[in-house]
């Protein structure tokens, strides 16, 4: 006796609402028994229905989706070791992909970290006041380079005092000792280790510049001969701004130190450091953020390096490396959202300490996931746990490196 396959709905009969109509898939036309088609996936809902009915599904979705993420960072948060443990015995409905997981926090983690660093070089000012400031010089100090010129013309004046508005107080004290055929006035005063040809001679009669500059501009323009042309830009850009002496004090050390061009490695290593250095207070903020980028990418291509270390270091217990890796990412998960509330916590007395706690849970946290996911005593897993730090950092800290210096 054949048993009558079910018919689909004309659209005369009535439909229960929310659900499709009779036990036939609408989206391939197979039989489906239950909720979802066993061939094509598709669940029984229908959204061709009112709105406030599409609504509360909607929003029923959502909280479910809410549940397994509250769920999954309970586990997380307060049963070290748990969630693993749940994904080796195949437990995975009821909470959050480890990779969607890992994803998510740490482009959390990064992006507080990204806001953070923006809010860092903001707070910076590099204006020529404070820079005087943190050197030990104040106004005195430039009065007292204006004395040490008081004899000499009004030409020779001038030298000064563009030399104090554009070099700092310790170039004007150089200049006006040096026209003044005087001692030099005490430089150390101003802190600046900055010096310029010991023949600084000016044309008082012409009011021209010292024959100094001139070397100075020479040397200045065979330094950025030797740098890239993007950088040789940013070089001007710096020394055209009207603040930020102390990055125009870093290129004048630059200028002073470079020894010409070198062959070799040596020379594409100090090639490349000038070039971080010009990039790094030409822009301290597209520097910082573009290092971030970098160190997101490296972390994400640690993860199965760290779960190399822990294969090797737990190879007694026989387990697949998925299962390694899917614990390094619920460890680095953790350590990302506390290292984001650790950046969120106002920068007080009581917040410092706040602060100190999120970073130290990180250690404790990791100890007591080893022990409850590997099963060992405590003594073992403290000895694994050094180890698998030390194995970890020697490959962690120059991937952070890395991340700072590469630059696209």
């Amino acid at each position: 006796m054949n048993t009558p396959l079910p018919e689909q709905n004309s659209g005369q009969d009535p439909v229960t609402p929310g659900r499709a109509s009779g036990g036939v898939c609408p989206n391939c036309g197979s039989g489906r028994p239950d909720r979802f088609c066993s061939r094509c996936g598709q669940n029984d809902r229908d959204y061709m229905r009112g709105l406030w009915t599409v609504v509360y599904e909607f929003v029923r979705e959502m909280f479910e989706l809410d549940s397994r993420l509250f769920r999954t960072l309970k586990s997380l948060l307060f049963k070290p070791g748990h969630l693993s443990s749940e994904f080796s015995r195949n437990h995975r409905a009821a909470y959050m992909s480890p990779v969607r997981l890992y994803l998510f926090t740490s482009f959390l983690f990064f992006l507080v970290l990204s806001v953070s660093a923006g809010g860092w070089v903001s707070n910076l000012d590099l204006s020529d006041d404070d820079v005087e400031t943190d050197i030990g010089a104040d106004r005195a100090t430039a009065d007292s380079v204006r004395a040490a010129a008081v004899a000499l013309t009004d030409s020779a004046l001038a030298v000064v005092d563009s030399a104090l508005a554009d070099r700092g107080i310790a170039v004007g004290a150089l200049v006006a000792g040096v026209l003044a055929d005087s001692a030099l006035v005490d430089i150390a005063q101003a802190g600046r280790a900055i010096t310029l040809p010991a023949a600084v001679e000016a044309d008082t009669a012409a009011g021209g510049e010292p024959e100094g500059a001139t070397v100075e501009s020479a040397r200045l323009e065979a330094f950025k001969a030797g740098l890239r042309p993007e950088h040789a830009r940013k070089v001007d850009d710096i020394l055209s701004r009207p603040d930020g002496s102390l990055a125009k004090q870093v290129i004048g050390a630059l200028v002073s130190s470079d020894e010409g061009e070198r062959t070799g490695w040596l020379g594409w290593v100090a090639r490349y450091s000038r070039g971080l250095v010009i990039d790094l207070f030409h822009d301290p903020e597209d520097f910082l953020q573009q290092a971030i980028g970098n160190l997101s990418v490296a972390m994400f291509f640690l993860l199965p390096v760290f779960a190399m270390i822990l294969a090797v270091c737990y190879a007694s217990r026989r387990r697949f490396f998925v299962e390694h890796l899917v614990f390094g990412m619920h460890i680095h998960t953790f350590v990302f959202l506390t290292l984001a509330v650790a950046l969120l916590v106002p920068g007080e007395t009581d917040g410092n300490w706040l602060k100190l706690i999120f970073i130290l849970a990180s250690p404790v946290y990791v100890l007591i996931a080893l022990r409850k996911f590997y099963g060992d005593g405590w003594g073992w897993t403290l000895v694994k746990g050094f180890v698998v730090w030390n194995l970890y950092s020697c490959v962690l800290f120059p991937g952070l490196l890395l991340a700072f210096l590469v630059r696209t």
